[in-house]
């Protein structure tokens, strides 16, 4: 009982979120019940997190609510639900942050149990949950260990890896069925709250783009799901950049050189919409 009661002071201090990893999703539940004056709400992966808040430093005309892709879309989805039911959404526009690669998480790898299934595996986020969810966090090995204070808070994680075959009927595209599932969650929210929705693309690396980008293939998706007021012209307009513009050994994320030249609205969030 100590060692448990131990790890939630820990946690309710802000001490464990210092070696917490995935404390990143923490902080945006946590900065989405903050007020603020931000007319624009952003919510994301870490390419998102890295273009608006890097090093994690807040700020006041744009509302970061980034974390990381690991979450899903279900996860983007429940941050998104926390700022409705803190009043803090309303009366703003909402900008989804997505590099393409985000639409295929669908809780099925070994970021699960760490980055979803602990921040909300709890009884109060039952009725967000859709059977494709709850699906996937019963095959994870020690689910229910999550109860514990001492897991939860902590970075202990079960030898789990994918599944050889996985749920769901797409898992072999760029969008999978439980981000499709809650991509639409998300527009019928934005909807009750009075936001506009949109679905901004970072740069990616030009080395990735070759060899698995394909914008009529993903617009083809869209399509299909009959998501094309949610993406609008996301496919054809997400922005290639040389390789050099991204960490050596890391398709996805800026050099730091290359996030100062973009500046601090680095994707036009706050000019005009067209």
């Amino acid at each position: 009982l100590l060692v448990q009661a131990g790890a939630w002071l820990a946690f309710r201090t802000g001490l464990s979120l210092r070696w917490l990893n995935g404390r990143e999703v923490y902080q945006a539940l946590a900065e989405a019940r903050r007020p603020s004056p931000a007319r624009v709400v952003v919510f994301g992966d870490s390419v998102g997190r890295q273009l608006y808040a890097p090093q994690g430093k807040m700020r006041d005309d744009i509302r970061v609510l980034c974390s990381t892709a690991a979450i899903s879309l279900a996860g983007q989805y429940r941050v998104m639900l926390e700022a409705a039911r803190a009043g803090t959404l309303r009366g703003t526009e909402v900008v989804l942050i997505c590099h393409p690669v985000s639409f295929e998480h669908d809780l099925q790898d070994q970021f699960t149990y760490q980055y979803f299934i602990k921040p909300f595996w709890i009884p109060a986020n039952r009725d967000w949950l859709s059977p494709a969810v709850l699906a996937r966090v019963r095959q994870v090995p020690w689910h229910t260990a999550v109860h514990l204070p001492s897991i939860r808070y902590g970075n202990w994680n079960p030898d789990w890896t994918a599944p050889s075959v996985q749920l769901g009927v797409r898992t072999t595209n760029y969008i999978h069925d439980l981000a499709a599932d809650y991509l639409r969650r998300i527009a019928d929210l934005a909807k009750r709250e009075g936001c506009p929705l949109r679905i901004a693309a970072p740069p990616i690396n030009q080395t990735w783009a070759d060899e698995f980008y394909d914008p009529d293939r993903f617009q083809a998706e869209i399509d299909e799901l009959g998501l094309q007021e949610v993406f609008g012209p996301y496919a054809r307009e997400v922005p290639v950049r040389p390789p050099d513009w991204f960490i050596p050994g890391d398709i996805i994320h800026f050099r730091a050189a290359r996030l100062q030249e973009m500046g601090s609205d680095p994707l036009g969030l706050l000019r005009p919409q067209r």
